[in-house]
C-alpha cells in the first residue's frame, strides 16, 4: 500500500510491534496514558525514531498535540493483543490438536475434542 508516495510493507509494520519497547508504547498510546521516556528505559533518540517508524507505519498520528492510534494501527494494536493471547493461553491447545491430526483418529471424535478445547473462542475461527 502506498501512502503519500511511501509504501507501507507488512515486515515494517511487524518491525513496529516485534519490539517490547514499540509494544509498550504503542499500549500507552492505545490507553491514553502519559509516556515517560525515562521509564522506558529509551534515550530520547530512540523514542523519537520509534515514534517516527510508528508514524510511517500509519500506526500513530498527531492529534490535537499527543499521538492517537490510527484506525490502521488500532486494528494492528488489536490483533497483536489476539496473537499474544493465543500463545500464552492455547500453544499447548494447538499442539494437541496437530497430536489429534495423526491417522486413525475418526473426524467426528477430533471435532468434538477441539470444539471442547476451543470453546467458540476467537482461535476457533482462525482453524482451517
Amino acid at each position: 500500500m502506498y501512502v503519500h508516495g511511501s509504501l507501507i510493507t507488512e515486515s515494517k509494520v511487524i518491525k513496529c510491534i516485534s519490539d517490547e519497547k514499540y509494544r509498550e508504547i504503542l499500549s500507552l498510546i492505545n490507553n491514553k496514558e502519559p509516556i515517560l521516556i525515562s521509564k522506558l528505559g529509551l534515550t530520547r533518540k530512540q523514542y523519537y525514531l520509534t515514534l517516527q517508524d510508528f508514524v510511517h507505519c500509519r500506526l500513530i498520528r498527531k492529534y490535537h498535540q499527543k499521538f492517537v492510534l490510527t484506525l490502521f494501527g488500532k486494528f494492528v494494536f488489536d490483533w497483536h493483543i489476539v496473537l499474544k493471547d493465543i500463545i500464552s493461553k492455547d500453544y499447548w491447545k494447538l499442539e494437541a490438536i496437530d497430536l489429534l491430526r495423526s491417522p486413525g483418529i475418526p473426524e467426528s471424535i477430533r471435532a468434538e475434542i477441539v470444539s471442547t478445547f476451543l470453546d467458540g473462542r476467537t482461535l476457533n475461527q482462525l482453524l482451517p
